[in-house]
């Protein structure tokens, strides 16, 4: 028996989108590029090729919540951190909770 069913903790299942991702069989690293243009376009390339990027894009913003553009990283749906964080705002706006 693992430690975590011991104590009557299992591990979480990964819902069906996350299963689907394209970025299941990437590094890491390759979502969560620096500031550089080349590895944000790999990551984008990468969620160009996902058939769920919209359920990302949904769940990405939900769990950032209120975080501004600089607590919010990695690239989720296809967008960086700055421009989930302005479609964040543009729903607020429209007064959508994301």
């Amino acid at each position: 028996m693992s430690h975590a069913s011991a104590h009557g903790l299992e591990p979480r299942r990964a819902p069906a989108w996350e299963r689907r991702a394209a970025c299941r069989t990437v590094e890491l690293e390759v979502m969560y590029p620096d500031r550089d243009a080349v590895q944000i376009k790999i990551a984008r390339d990468v969620c160009a090729a996902c058939p769920v990027t919209q359920a990302c894009l949904r769940h990405a913003l939900h769990a950032e919540g209120r975080a501004g553009a600089r607590s919010r990283y990695g690239i989720f749906g296809g967008l960086t951190p700055q421009e989930r964080h302005a479609v964040y705002l543009e729903l607020r706006r429209r007064g959508i909770t994301p």
